[in-house]
C-alpha cells in the first residue's frame, strides 16, 4: 500500500511540473559558422539567452521557428522582457550578448533557432577585390528568345509552345552566377521577386509580394503541403541530339528559418516524354529523393 501511495505522489508531481512554465529559465548559447541553425528547449514562459562566441563589431541574426508542423508552438526574440518580435538583429559590444526568449505556447516546448552572423564587408581583408554578385532582369522581350538565349542554347533543338506562370517580378533572367552557384548565366524563377536574389541576404524575413497562383499537379505530387506563390516556366522542344543535359541550382532564402515546418520550398524539373511519362529530374543525388 505505501508503494502504490508513493507511485500515486510521484506521478501527480510529475504532472504538475509538467504544466508550470510560469516564471524565467536561463539557456547558454555559442555562435558557431558551421551550425547556423539549434534546436532550443524551453521550459518557462521566459529565457534569460546568454549569447557568448561573438565578435564585436559584427551583426548577428536571431530568427525562432517551430520544430514540427503537427506541433506548430514557437517563441518570440527580444532584446529585453518587454519587446519581442519573430527575428531579431543586433550588433554585439561583447563576446558574450544576453537576449530573451519568449515561449508563445503555454507549455515546454523544442524549437529551431537560426543564429547567423549577417555582417559582409567585415569579412574582405584589406586588398581584397570585391566580388560582384548575381544581378537579375526581368522578362522584357520575347519569351521564346530569352529561353533559346538563356536556357537551352546551340542548335540541337526546335522549340515551341512556351508558357509562363506567375508575376513578372517572379521570373526572369541572371547573370554573374558563377561564383555563387557554379555558371554564370541563366534563367530565375522565385517564389517572391527575383530581385531578391541578387542580396545582401541580411535578414531572415526577406519577403514580397508574388504570384496568387495556388496549387500546381506537377509539384503536388511533391508535397502534401499547400502550394502557394507558383512560378512556372514549360515548353516543348524537339532534340536534334540524343542526348540533352541542363545545369539548375535550388536556393532557399529563408531555409534556416523554416525547413521542415508548415512552410516548405518545393522545385520541380519535370520532362514529359512523347508517351506522356513525366519524370521529376530535380532530386537528390544517391537517394533519388525530391529536392
Amino acid at each position: 500500500m505505501k508503494q502504490t501511495l508513493l507511485f500515486f505522489l510521484l506521478f501527480i508531481g510529475s504532472a504538475l511540473l509538467a504544466q508550470n512554465t510560469k516564471g524565467t529559465g536561463t539557456l547558454h548559447l555559442s555562435y558557431d559558422v558551421n551550425t547556423p541553425r539549434q534546436v532550443v528547449e524551453l521550459k518557462k514562459e521566459y529565457t534569460e539567452v546568454e549569447l557568448c562566441g561573438l565578435t564585436p563589431g559584427e551583426t548577428y541574426a536571431l530568427v525562432g521557428g517551430y520544430l514540427s508542423a503537427d506541433d506548430p508552438c514557437g517563441f518570440s526574440i527580444g532584446a529585453n522582457p518587454d519587446a519581442y518580435g519573430q527575428s531579431f538583429m543586433f550588433v554585439a559590444d561583447e563576446a558574450c550578448e544576453t537576449v530573451f526568449f519568449r515561449n508563445d505556447c503555454n507549455k515546454h516546448i523544442v524549437a529551431y533557432l537560426s543564429f547567423s552572423c549577417t555582417s559582409i564587408n567585415s569579412k574582405k581583408k584589406k586588398g581584397d577585390n570585391p566580388e560582384q554578385g548575381i544581378t537579375t532582369s526581368p522578362f522584357g522581350g520575347d519569351l521564346l528568345t530569352a529561353i533559346q538565349e538563356n536556357f537551352i542554347g546551340g542548335d540541337c533543338f526546335d522549340l515551341e509552345n512556351v508558357m509562363v506562370v506567375g508575376n513578372n517580378n517572379q521570373i526572369g533572367t541572371f547573370a554573374n552566377g558563377t561564383s555563387a552557384i557554379g555558371f554564370e548565366t541563366g534563367l530565375i524563377l522565385t517564389t517572391g521577386t527575383i530581385a531578391n536574389a541578387e542580396g545582401p541576404n541580411n535578414s531572415g524575413a526577406i519577403t514580397a509580394n508574388a504570384s496568387n497562383v495556388n496549387g500546381d499537379p506537377d509539384l503536388g505530387g511533391l508535397t502534401s503541403q499547400s502550394i502557394r506563390d507558383v512560378a512556372i516556366i514549360e515548353f516543348d522542344f524537339y532534340p536534334t541530339e540524343s542526348v540533352i543535359s541542363f545545369d539548375f541550382v535550388f536556393g532557399s532564402d529563408e531555409y534556416c528559418e523554416w525547413v521542415n515546418t508548415a512552410f516548405n520550398d518545393v522545385f520541380g524539373f519535370f520532362i514529359t516524354d512523347p508517351a506522356g511519362n513525366t519524370t521529376n529530374l530535380a532530386t537528390v543525388p544517391v537517394t533519388g529523393e525530391a529536392i
